[in-house]
């Protein structure tokens, strides 16, 4: 199965399930929860604090400081709204930083998020809903919600999938 197969399939049973979740209850070793655990609060500081590293060094396109930030075979994807009609792209990792880094002479951006959502599962899996705006220029250019899907490798929390729709904000 490929990596962007297997991410796919990550992600759909993760919103058919949000749909059913139960209430907190006793946690596995019998005790009772009184809601997210301590762990869980601080895997999910630990989860936004890796994205919010990524949407900084790739604004400034600091691809020495993203690399690391994603697992082998990690995938990125887009949609966007041009000139009233969706578009898409997919890359591997591979492919997107061979594209970034071809770029002549880019231009940065911000793209800081207004609100997060984030979901972490026993055995490191998060999955991450980040609502934010790119700002080019001093402008704020599009409406983004970017998705995350981590993982938990070694220790650290690599991006096993990155995705984003961008709608453009009136008068771009």
């Amino acid at each position: 199965m490929h990596a962007q197969q297997h991410a796919s399939i990550l992600a759909f049973a993760f919103l058919a399930c949000t749909a059913c979740r139960a209430p907190a209850g006793p946690a596995q070793d019998g005790t009772a929860q009184a809601g997210i655990s301590d762990s869980t609060k601080v895997a999910e500081e630990e989860v936004k604090a890796m994205v919010d590293s990524f949407l900084v060094a790739i604004g400034n396109y600091d691809l020495e400081t993203v690399r690391p930030l994603f697992a082998p075979h990690a995938n990125i994807g887009g949609v966007w709204l041009k000139e009233g009609v969706w578009r898409t792209t997919t890359y591997t990792f591979a492919q997107f930083d061979s594209l970034v880094t071809s770029r002549p002479d880019p231009t940065g951006y911000q793209e800081p998020v207004s609100h997060y959502t984030v979901h972490v599962e026993p055995g490191g899996l998060a999955f991450v809903r980040a609502d934010a705006a790119l700002i080019k220029e001093g402008r704020a250019r599009s409406h983004n919600i970017d998705y995350f899907t981590l993982i938990k490798e070694e220790g650290a929390w690599r991006i096993l999938s990155a995705s984003y729709v961008a709608t453009p904000i009136e008068g771009e």
